[in-house]
């Protein structure tokens, strides 16, 4: 008869400590995550910061929050592994907000934007940096540098490191503005690089990154241009470009956004969309690398 009771009491108990860990937002329940302090400190112009509690700052700086959630996660782990190698390369667990030059959004003005879904988003991010807790990306037990960019080409980028290696990327071709086209006039692209004006585009010779299409140096004549300076120059999206000649101008035809190494973000979302994890993605863009636990 006691069995029956302690049973029954326990059944009757149970619903009610799961109701207390959930919260009640425009009608439904939903779990409540809690973020543990790291050990590590972010010093901002106003007060300091738990590094686990500024990862969801800079996220909303470069993510939606109804992008998709393995997505995030990875943008979490590439933030916590970029803010850790630099704390490791000063020599410190704490580090002030302009020493990583990251831009961010306070929680305030997350109130502002968000209005009566703060509460809810607020616990869909500690849900976020929760379920990736400390955790980085190392590469034989050293943190990488945890590049990522816009959208490829269809292809990322190669690079002297061995985790940065260049991985298909192909759903990148659908991202938006991931093909722009610029026109530009003789005397324009002349005022910035002497041109024979009479060769047009046969003016400029390409080296390549290997086996891809992002374009390491420009050659003109006897000067060579950096493919970063040359980016700048002419204010392209992309470092995957290819230069013609159109109607007596020069046409630059821009493929993807941003540098090319790394994580591709867009990539990130279709395979998130497609149910991969986070982990598998950033196995995906960085080659050989592990997913570890930070060290307090």
């Amino acid at each position: 008869m006691k069995t029956k009771i302690i049973i029954i009491c326990i059944s009757l108990i149970i619903p009610y400590i799961a109701t207390l860990m959930c919260v009640r937002h425009s009608g439904s329940l939903y779990k409540v995550y809690e973020v543990k302090d790291s050990g590590y400190t972010i010093k901002l112009e106003n007060g300091s910061v738990d590094m686990e509690r500024f990862i969801p700052m800079v996220l909303m700086t470069r993510m939606d929050i109804d992008s998709e959630e393995e997505a995030l996660k990875v943008q979490a782990v590439i933030i916590r592994t970029f803010i850790a190698g630099k704390m490791e390369e000063n020599k410190t667990t704490s580090i002030s907000v302009s020493d990583l030059n990251l831009d961010y959004l306070t929680y305030d003005k997350m109130k502002n934007i968000w209005g009566n879904d703060f509460t809810k988003n607020y616990n869909f991010l500690n849900k976020i940096i929760s379920n990736t807790s400390m955790q980085v990306i190392t590469y034989e037990d050293k943190l990488i540098m945890p590049y990522y960019h816009e959208a490829s080409y269809g292809k990322t980028r190669n690079s002297d490191k061995e985790y940065l290696k260049t991985v298909k990327s192909e759903n990148d071709i659908m991202a938006k503005n991931f093909l722009k086209i610029q026109y530009f006039t003789l005397d324009e692209v002349n005022n910035k690089i002497k041109i024979d004006k009479g060769k047009g585009a046969s003016n400029f010779e390409f080296v390549y990154n290997e086996g891809t299409e992002y374009v390491e140096a420009v050659k003109v004549g006897e000067e060579e241009i950096s493919g970063s300076e040359f980016v700048k120059m002419f204010e392209l999206p992309s470092h995957a470009f290819a230069i013609e000649d159109y109607e007596g101008q020069l046409r630059i035809i821009s493929k993807g956004i941003g540098h090319g190494y790394g994580v591709s973000m867009y990539g990130a979302s279709v395979m998130a969309e497609k149910g991969n994890s986070y982990e598998t993605i950033i196995k995906h863009y960085f080659t050989g690398v592990n997913i570890a636990e930070l060290e307090v």
